[in-house]
């Protein structure tokens, strides 16, 4: 018997957007997540209703009648803050930045309950007004990158167990982002076309990795994912920047990914998320879309060194098994 019949098939691939490569070994298996253990006494959660004098003065909101379905406010231990200049210093080969930014968190419904559980309005007014926060945010000419992302679930890199997001305002371009659009770049300027929407038509037409679809939106299992599970949502058609998808596009993206998380939880348990809409700097190729994963497994040594990671799910089974989930 060959060792591959033994050990179960293994493959390195790499992703056509990044570059980046991933290593498939089948023996490594996913196991179902157990129930997650109780968590703290909601009424002290500082971002249920009642409790908004535990953060910082709320910038928005969304809802009537007084009561708020959705609100934003800056993060009380703030990353980065638009008070403060953007001097740059040099001493030799180090050069410092000073932390000028934004850095706003956003709660997604007044519910404390995971955000697939409840109605999608609550997952589209969560999105809307992230999108409301990124478009104000985009006025101020010294953010390079608005970057929106949400993690749930304790066990994961989330610090509420509330539905909460966060938005990034970032006053230089990071390298992931900078080699994104400039891989982007060259493939347009090579053959003419969106790398990004030739990845979704050669998904949709061979279909093994796709998961659902929504009007323009597609989800779909890379074909060569940094995480197990690993779900990606993104337009079958070129677009810039998520927000300026209008208020449609933005309600169908947040119903799909509600969908998806749910389809997650039913396959894998109570098991932490991350989610993050990936895109280029402010007018760069490449165009956006989301990313979701559940949190499984932390990095170790090979990924640290390399940035290759090692896991044992095969999109083309994560997809089935995603597929598979009955969905009302």
């Amino acid at each position: 018997m060959s060792a591959a019949a033994i050990h179960g098939p293994r493959e390195i691939r790499s992703c056509p957007l990044t570059g980046v490569e991933v290593v498939l070994a089948s023996a490594r298996r996913v196991e179902r997540a157990p129930p997650r253990p109780p968590e703290p006494d909601p009424s002290e959660c500082p971002f249920c209703p009642g409790n908004e004098a535990a953060t910082p003065p709320t910038i928005a909101t969304r809802g009537g009648g007084g009561a708020w379905v959705a609100r934003a406010f800056p993060n009380r231990a703030p990353a980065l803050v638009v008070e403060q200049r953007p001097d740059r210093h040099r001493e030799g080969p180090f050069e410092r930045l000073a932390g000028t930014g934004a850095h706003e968190v956003v709660v997604c419904c007044p519910e404390h309950r995971a955000l697939h559980e409840l109605p999608a309005e609550r997952s589209i007014d969560a999105l809307l007004l992230a999108r409301e926060r990124i478009l104000d945010l985009r006025r101020d000419p010294r953010l390079r990158v608005l970057q929106w992302f949400r993690n749930q679930g304790l066990g994961g890199s989330a610090s509420q167990p509330h539905p909460h997001a966060q938005i990034v305002g970032l006053p230089f371009v990071p390298d992931r982002i900078r080699r994104l659009g400039a891989r982007a770049s060259e493939h347009r300027l090579r053959t003419g076309a969106s790398l990004l929407q030739r990845v979704v038509e050669a998904e949709s037409r061979e279909g093994r990795r796709v998961v659902a679809e929504q009007g323009d939106l597609v989800a779909l299992c890379p074909f060569a994912p940094a995480f197990p599970f690993e779900v990606w949502i993104a337009p079958r058609r070129p677009a810039g920047h998520w927000v300026d998808e209008g208020e449609e596009g933005v309600a169908s993206l947040a119903t799909l990914a509600r969908d998806l998380e749910a389809r997650m939880a039913a396959v894998l348990g109570d098991v932490p998320t991350r989610q993050a809409l990936v895109g280029t700097a402010e007018g760069g190729e490449g165009g956006w879309w989301l990313r979701l994963a559940p949190h499984l497994a932390s990095a170790g040594g090979l990924e640290l060194a390399t940035d290759t990671t090692v896991h044992g799910v095969f999109p083309e089974e994560a997809a089935t098994a995603l597929r598979g989930v009955q969905r009302p």
